[in-house]
């Protein structure tokens, strides 16, 4: 199996290609392929983290969505789990499965992680530590169960893809990304970083996460830069206050 290059983005962090990719592959894997006839294009990705495996040429080979807890669902649901017809029977799913995991784990520490599972893949599911929370059920005319893996669960994955060799605990990474680790951690975690991709792709993760709750709350007028925030309402009375000043010196 060729180790994929794996991305967790918003859809506004998309592109326009990617989206039509992904919803070209979604389509193919769940409507067409699966004779299944329902609206795939729910709403619910405007609000999900679209976690995209890629492979040296770029071509995308696996997929899977994200969709973080509410105040509604205090779970986080991963969702339209796919890997591409020719790929298949070769680790992809479960390569993306334990890596959606190891993030969802960084991003959301504590939380549970909820599947609708197709009942087929139940055995699939229960290795990665989900449990069976419901009785069968027909969604689109498909037999489906729902699945959970608790916070903290016992039972690891423990294939883990190449790139993962090494990597930074998910719970020092959330505390280095949040500003609450020590110095000497902090320290480890930038020498770390530059040189491990996962890891920086973690991180990446954990301060769009941090910022979009910060934009939530302070309606956008936060930014990071070089990784300590930035009011943009301060940000702006002083540049005028410089602009100010310039003026007045050429102006005399």
């Amino acid at each position: 199996m060729t180790s994929l290059h794996y991305q967790l983005l918003s859809i506004n962090a998309l592109g326009v290609e990617v989206l039509y990719d992904i919803m070209q592959l979604r389509q193919e894997v769940f409507v067409v392929e699966q004779k299944c006839f329902y609206l795939d294009a729910d709403g619910v990705d405007l609000d999900a983290y679209h976690f995209i495996g890629r492979d040296n040429s770029k071509n995308i080979i696996s997929y899977l969505r994200i969709i973080p807890p509410s105040s509604v669902n205090n779970f986080v649901r991963i969702g339209r789990v796919l890997v591409r017809a020719d790929r298949r029977g070769k680790g992809y799913a479960r390569a993306i499965m334990t890596e959606a995991l190891r993030r969802i784990k960084a991003i959301y520490p504590g939380k549970a992680v909820k599947v609708s599972a197709q009942t087929h893949l139940e055995d699939f599911y229960a290795s990665l530590g989900f449990v069976k929370v419901s009785d069968p059920y027909d969604e689109d005319g498909i037999e489906h169960v729902d699945m959970v893996r608790e916070a903290g669960s016992e039972q690891e994955e423990t294939a883990k893809s190449s790139q993962e060799g090494g990597c930074l605990k998910p719970e020092l990474m959330s505390r280095f990304a949040k500003r609450s680790c020590t110095e000497a951690e902090r320290l480890r975690c930038v020498e770390h970083i530059r040189e491990c991709k996962a890891c920086y792709a973690t991180y990446m993760t954990l301060m769009m996460s941090g910022l979009k709750d910060e934009e939530q709350r302070k309606k956008g007028r936060v930014i990071y830069l070089m990784n300590y925030p930035v009011n943009l309402n301060a940000l702006g009375l002083s540049l005028f206050i410089v602009a100010a000043v310039f003026a007045a010196i050429f102006l005399l």
